[in-house]
């Protein structure tokens, strides 16, 4: 049945010439040939399981590849043999190429040489391109507004007080924080209702946005935990100064505002954390500690490009009705793409120190605290902050139904009237 199954079509490579020989029944279970079943047993399928090869024979139309060891017919310097091919309905056509370990080793040293030497070379004489063409100013489109805290334009969005008529000291400053890959965009929704009850602040942070990208800069790393601190102390006293201050930030952003407020207990009189990712945040990258190669450090833009396709895959889970989730909003969360040099910000950004000590000291927050999540949250599971509400004091929790990671995308009429409410009652 197998002899009569395998048709063969065999291609040998030997150290002085290519020969080729066909043979037209070759049973490769049996010992025909010299071969032997203790030496050609195995054939790589799908999902990289090993199967016996006889098996093959049960599974017409599939296209596999066998990797066999086999000493004869053509003595002991062919020991490795690559089989490929695919199993039609009616019968099996595979190529056997063979290859003389010594010629394969020096192959093998010669492409590893040839790798070693691209890697030093091509990284430096060949410097990263952007695929962004536009300045940070540019991008952001005319009317932005730009606030400087230090030497960096922070991008600010912002809503003035729209309530009641009050004198300007009796209502407080909301300050919006955005979560990874994000920006003001995603506050966007509930900017004008949260404004009746104070002026808004929404600002991007370092790398995101269209906040300035620096590539130097003195003091506090900017794209690091301590720099986003020192930029979010300095809008406060920008926005804020001698006014009551309520600070609100989603995922990544939330982790920061709820440690800003650990930090500076005088400058934060209300908290409010939406989806925040405390328990799965951590320190700089592994790769920050091999940038002291300057081909890694060329390369680096370029390893961390690929932010544009996973972002987008990360955007898509956050939402629970994807129907929402339209071409429009997928183009707000892109805009920043155009900007000339995102790329290496993101790097700078990926390399960043992020220690901080919020989780060990999360029982320690006695602000009034509100946490929000989405029913169905993945990015950040809502158990996570459910979690969190166990171990800070003085604290709110809402659940958004049938919303995600971004409850204040996908329903902001429910998400400010819970914030609206928690701040009235607070107040």
């Amino acid at each position: 049945m197998a002899t009569r199954f395998f048709h063969q079509e065999i291609k040998l490579f030997g150290l002085e010439r290519w020969r080729r020989q066909t043979l037209s029944s070759f049973d490769p279970m049996s010992r025909t040939g010299g071969w032997t079943r203790s030496k050609c047993v195995t054939w790589r399928g799908p999902n990289t399981q090993r199967k016996r090869m006889l098996s093959a024979r049960k599974s017409h139309g599939l296209a596999i590849s066998l990797f066999l060891q086999c000493k004869r017919p053509w003595g002991k310097d062919f020991t490795n043999l690559l089989v490929a091919g695919s199993i039609p309905a009616e019968g099996a056509h595979f190529s056997i190429y063979s290859l003389n370990m010594r010629t394969f080793r020096r192959i093998m040293l010669l492409a590893l040489a040839s790798g070693v030497v691209a890697f030093l070379v091509v990284p430096l004489a060949f410097p990263f391109k952007s695929s962004g063409t536009e300045s940070n100013l540019d991008a952001a489109g005319p009317g932005a507004q730009f606030s400087q805290i230090e030497d960096i334009n922070v991008h600010v969005a912002t809503s003035d007080y729209s309530g009641e008529a009050k004198a300007l000291g009796e209502v407080p400053v909301i300050f919006l924080l955005h979560g990874f890959g994000a920006s003001t965009f995603s506050w966007r929704d509930v900017m004008a209702s949260l404004s009746t009850v104070g002026d808004v602040v929404a600002y991007d942070r370092p790398a995101f946005g269209f906040t300035d990208r620096p590539t130097s800069w003195s003091g506090e790393n900017p794209y690091g935990f301590a720099g986003n601190m020192e930029i979010l102390k300095g809008l406060i006293k920008m926005y804020a100064k001698n006014r009551e201050v309520v600070v609100a930030g989603h995922s990544a952003g939330g982790l920061l505002a709820a440690e800003f407020a650990r930090v500076n207990p005088e400058l934060v009189d209300r908290l409010i954390l939406v989806a925040p990712a405390v328990f799965n945040s951590g320190g700089a990258s592994w790769l920050s500690s091999l940038r002291v190669i300057p081909q890694i450090e060329a390369l680096g833009p370029a390893l961390v490009q690929g932010i544009a396709s996973s972002g987008n895959a990360l955007l898509e889970e956050s939402y629970f009705d994807k129907s929402q989730l339209t071409e429009k909003v997928i183009a707000g969360y892109n805009a920043p793409l155009k900007i000339f040099g995102w790329e290496k910000a993101f790097w700078e950004f990926t390399n960043a120190p992020r220690d901080n000590q919020f989780l060990e000291n999360a029982a320690s927050l006695k602000i009034p605290t509100l946490l929000i999540t989405g029913e169905f949250d993945t990015v950040v599971p809502t158990e996570d902050t459910v979690k969190l509400s166990k171990i800070i004091s003085n604290n709110s929790l809402v659940i958004i139904p049938k919303t995600a990671h971004l409850p204040q995308e996908e329903n902001p009429e429910l998400f400010s009237q819970e914030v609206l409410s928690w701040l009235n009652k607070t107040s």
